[in-house]
Formats: structure tokens, C-alpha cells, sequence
């Protein structure tokens, strides 16, 4: 597809879209009580729980979720619009 055309095509799909407001990050840890304690007990954010104690932390625009891995700094990123 040619240069110009392409730069047209994304201009008109911007007009109409909502850009992204927000994140959603899944934070893998080896202690996932301790860094849920964290976020809730001593940076007070608000909190669901999606199940079995797996707590969803309100970050806006973000939300973060930690769970229980074998190893350290794996993560997963997604994003809200």
C-alpha cells in the first residue's frame, strides 16, 4: 500500500476511535500475599476479588493483579480503551 494511503486510512480511523485509557497488568511474583497485602493494606487501593482471593486492584486508569509464579518478572500487559 502507498505511503499517502495508508496515512489516510489511519487519520479517518482516529476521527472515530477512542484512544487507549488505561492498562490492565498481571504481575507474576513469587510472594503474591505479601504484594497483594501491599497494595491493599499500606497503598490502600480498592480491590475485587475474581476469585480465590485473587484480588484485582483499582489503579485508574489501570488495574493490576498479582499472582503466585515459579519465577520472577514474568508479566502480562494489556490495554483498555
Amino acid at each position: 500500500m502507498e505511503e499517502a494511503k495508508r496515512h489516510a486510512i489511519v487519520a479517518d480511523a482516529r476521527k472515530g476511535m477512542r484512544m487507549i485509557t488505561g492498562t490492565h497488568v498481571i504481575i507474576y511474583t513469587k510472594d503474591a500475599e505479601a504484594d497483594r497485602a501491599l497494595f491493599h493494606d499500606v497503598l490502600g487501593f480498592r480491590s475485587v476479588d475474581a476469585d480465590q482471593g485473587c484480588l484485582i486492584f483499582a489503579l485508574p486508569p489501570s488495574e493490576a493483579s498479582f499472582h503466585l509464579a515459579d519465577q520472577a518478572f514474568a508479566d502480562e500487559r494489556g490495554l483498555n480503551t
